[in-house]
């Protein structure tokens, strides 16, 4: 039941990396179900899994220990499986494959909006620092660059080609992005030498992954954020999640304290709507607040007297 969804999906022309994702869900729920002895998924079933989902595994999760979890999932990641699972059990009972609506009785969880909280810019230096000193420098080198200068997903990154780069015009092209649209990105000049040094060592293939594993393959959004964390581990950065979507946030957050406009910003992340865009602009204020109580040149005046 769960390729035939996958079908209808791709049937109705889903992003690519939407039917990723569901079919990541639908394999993880069947290692679930034949790990802890589930012969029948019903709504029971369906909460036991969330649970496992949220609660931390310090063992690790679908029986890999990459999938380390010391943690509770965030909120969001818990309600995005719900609403896979909705969306899926939904199809099955209008297809007549379930006597009911799976889904029944289980209510959505509490969907809390993640805390932003972006790199400073000490922290980008420290870990621009540990990619010059890793296994691969030029690499890491380019992959710190990119993400904070450009501020693209994860699976953007991963699924861009050499032939994608436009070093001339300091571009990078984005084919197919959150909800299937392509836009361009730019990118200064540390990005460009950045990537420059990196393609010298390269073959020139213009269909090749633009950034390439310890394998020679195409990087996966996992392994790119376990390259991140390694990095975040040797600069020694506390207080806040290394992974590729802090470089989003922190590249956002940097762009609007520069002076940089927030319809500008909008397009360059690929937002559809402002509404996330504009979470970055409150902290943007809030810095700026933060600053003017720091520097407020009339307390400085009237202070003295």
């Amino acid at each position: 039941m769960g390729d035939a969804w996958i079908v209808e999906c791709s049937y109705r022309q889903l992003s690519d990396r939407t039917i990723d994702s569901r079919r990541r869900t639908l394999a993880q729920l069947d290692y679930w179900m034949r790990e802890y002895h589930h012969d029948v998924l019903d709504s029971d079933a369906v909460k036991a899994f969330l649970v496992y989902l949220h609660d931390a595994r310090p063992g690790g999760r679908w029986g890999q220990a990459s999938h380390k979890a010391g943690r509770d999932s965030r909120p969001s990641t818990i309600w995005t499986y719900w609403t896979t699972l909705r969306s899926w059990c939904r199809w099955m009972s209008s297809e007549g494959h379930t006597d009911g609506y799976l889904m029944d009785g289980i209510k959505a969880p509490k969907k809390t909006v993640d805390q932003i909280v972006p790199f400073s810019q000490a922290q980008i230096r420290a870990l621009a620092q540990a990619a010059k000193l890793s296994d691969n420098p030029a690499r890491d080198e380019a992959v710190v660059a990119v993400l904070i200068d450009t501020g693209m997903r994860a699976a953007e990154l991963c699924a861009m080609r050499i032939a994608d780069v436009d070093l001339a015009g300091h571009k990078l092209w984005i084919a197919r992005g959150k909800g299937d649209k392509g836009r361009a990105v730019y990118i200064g000049l540390s990005a460009a030498r950045a990537i420059t040094r990196y393609l010298r060592k390269r073959t020139a293939d213009m269909d090749e992954p633009l950034i390439m594993s310890e394998r020679g393959g195409r990087m996966t959004t996992s392994g790119l954020g376990q390259l991140v964390e390694r990095l975040g581990r040797k600069a020694r950065v506390q207080g806040v999640r290394c992974s590729p979507h802090t470089f989003r946030h922190s590249m956002a957050v940097m762009f609007l304290r520069n002076g940089g406009h927030v319809f500008a910003l909008k397009e360059i992340l690929g937002h559809t709507t402002l509404h996330m865009t504009n979470r970055y602009v409150l902290i943007a204020q809030a810095d700026a607040q933060a600053q003017h109580v720091l520097h407020s040149p009339a307390d400085a005046v009237f202070r003295s007297r």
